[in-house]
């Protein structure tokens, strides 16, 4: 979205304020951008009279749909979805449970290029397996074993917590 800056507006246009407000209500922002970049300015036709506007003259903002946030820094603008979907929480507890069995993997004196038969995950909700169901190979190979599974096989547990569910971690 784009906005004159009345404050640095006001000598250039003097008493055509109020058509020059009109003539720029009804152009395009696009085209405001576009001669800004071009040019550096845009000019506006005001009875005949020339006004020309540069890139000070204007309070050039975003306004994102609903689920975007934006932030802008300097020169430059990043947008951002903030929906989560099941495939970036999948990924998210993914990774969350690898760095969980990695760092158990470490608690207990394996190597690092040791492959170990089996992590189990214990307590985890339905809906968190279901996620990482298609996942266990990913999960697997990130935690350098040979299988992930969901029930009890291993004979030592550690209590861990995720996102607050309290669940218990194996690896041997």
């Amino acid at each position: 979205k784009i906005e004159l800056n009345r404050k640095t507006i006001g000598p250039k246009a003097k008493q055509n304020l109020g058509q020059l407000l009109e003539i720029f209500s009804a152009t395009k922002p696009d085209e405001i951008i576009q001669g800004l970049e071009k040019d550096g300015s845009f000019t506006f036709d005001v009875g005949g009279n020339k006004i020309s506007l540069d890139t000070d003259d204007f309070i050039i903002d975003f306004d994102v749909q609903e689920g975007f946030a934006f932030s802008k820094r300097n020169n430059l603008i990043g947008i951002i979805s903030t929906t989560r979907n099941e495939e970036l929480m999948a990924k998210g507890l993914l990774k969350d449970l690898a760095r969980r069995l990695q760092s158990l993997r470490k608690e207990r004196g394996y190597n690092p290029t040791d492959m170990l038969s089996t992590a189990s995950v214990l307590d985890l909700g339905q809906e968190s397996i279901e996620m990482l169901k298609d996942k266990t190979g990913e999960l697997a190979f990130l935690v350098r074993v040979k299988q992930v599974n969901f029930t009890q096989t291993c004979k030592k547990y550690k209590d861990d917590d995720i996102d607050g569910q309290k669940i218990r971690i194996s690896v041997e």
